[in-house]
């Protein structure tokens, strides 16, 4: 399999797990502590992809990109400067 069949495979997935051209869940969690120490192409991510669960096909794992610990006092505890 060549890139660009890998490439489609994977925008299919991401297509199945509900994202799309624009997609941003920006206004919800934008004005989150946790969100404004984050680097911006880190905030970018989050922004396109947070929330969104990809199932790997003939494989028992699941990737969640999590965006609800945004909210939560015990991320901004344990967030260590420059993880990024």
């Amino acid at each position: 399999m060549d890139f660009k069949d890998k490439k489609e495979l994977f925008r299919t997935a991401l297509i199945n797990a509900g994202w799309y051209e624009g997609r941003s869940i920006k206004s919800e969690i934008e004005n989150t502590p946790l969100y404004k120490m984050l680097p911006p192409k880190v905030q970018d991510f989050y922004c396109e992809f947070g929330g969104l669960t990809l199932h790997a096909e003939n494989k028992l794992e699941t990737m969640k990109i999590h965006s609800k610990f945004f909210n939560n006092p015990k991320a901004i505890e344990y967030y260590v400067p420059n993880t990024y």
